[in-house]
């Protein structure tokens, strides 16, 4: 028996290590870094988000940006002066594109989710963090995913935030070329525990469910050609359709 136990040992101690290295490891692996859009977009940093803008349709292709409790628990009046982003080396879409147009202003990343200073507010307000959204749809549908957003920011400390819109050819556009998207998505990470929950949204009137339009982020890389987390070890989480409470 004496024998039999001085084999066992070596083995469980062995396997225990290797639990260990690996539970260590995938603690170690996450590292966030923007997104990668096919065609090496210039990436503009704001105070709050990060945005890769796209020429063509006049908005963003995504918006980043680390989403904390405080910020979300810090009072502060929304400053509502849109304007145009100097930033952009092309055309800005401008206020008058809108104008007339029926269609919202829709901030990609939320004016209540740049609360941290005042100059960070002001730039949610900047046009290349706005996107042409159905009354309906932003005031309503997408506002509801926006809070919940925000309820999870307190309850886990922090999130990570990709957003934006599905921008592909022959959109229908307002004022100069501004297209119109026909989905809008939605990527909340939180880095510990390391998991995710993705929604692709229709930019319609229509009732919706945010709750009901959970996808992967495999698909919405599918539709997008971006590589949304292209230096994080979460390749084989990006298959897996996740729900939060």
């Amino acid at each position: 028996m004496t024998h039999v136990q001085d084999f066992m040992y070596p083995k469980i101690s062995y396997i225990i290590i290797l639990l260990f290295i690996s539970f260590q490891s995938n603690e170690s692996t996450f590292h966030y870094s923007d997104p990668k859009t096919p065609n090496n977009s210039e990436v503009i940093k704001h105070i709050e988000y990060s945005l890769s803008y796209n020429c063509k349709h006049e908005q963003a292709n995504w918006i980043s940006y680390k989403l904390e409790r405080q910020e979300v628990l810090t009072s502060r009046q929304r400053t509502n002066d849109f304007r145009i982003d100097h930033a952009i080396e092309c055309t800005s879409s401008t206020l008058s594109d809108y104008k007339g147009s029926g269609y919202d202003r829709g901030h990609l990343s939320p004016a209540a989710d740049n609360k941290e200073t005042f100059d960070a507010m002001s730039e949610s307000f900047l046009m290349s963090n706005i996107s042409p959204m159905l009354p309906q749809f932003n005031r309503n549908y997408w506002l509801k995913l926006e809070k919940q957003v925000r309820e999870w920011a307190i309850d886990r400390d922090e999130v990570y935030v990709i957003v934006g819109p599905i921008l592909s050819d022959n959109l229908p556009t307002i004022g100069n070329n501004v297209s119109i998207p026909k989905y809008f998505y939605k990527i909340v990470l939180d880095p510990e525990p390391l998991e995710y929950v993705a929604y692709l949204m229709e930019n319609t009137n229509k009732s919706q469910d945010f709750n009901n339009c959970i996808v992967t982020i495999d698909s919405i890389e599918t539709l997008t050609g971006i590589d949304f987390f292209p230096e994080s070890d979460i390749e084989e989480l990006e298959s897996i359709v996740n729900e939060w409470k």
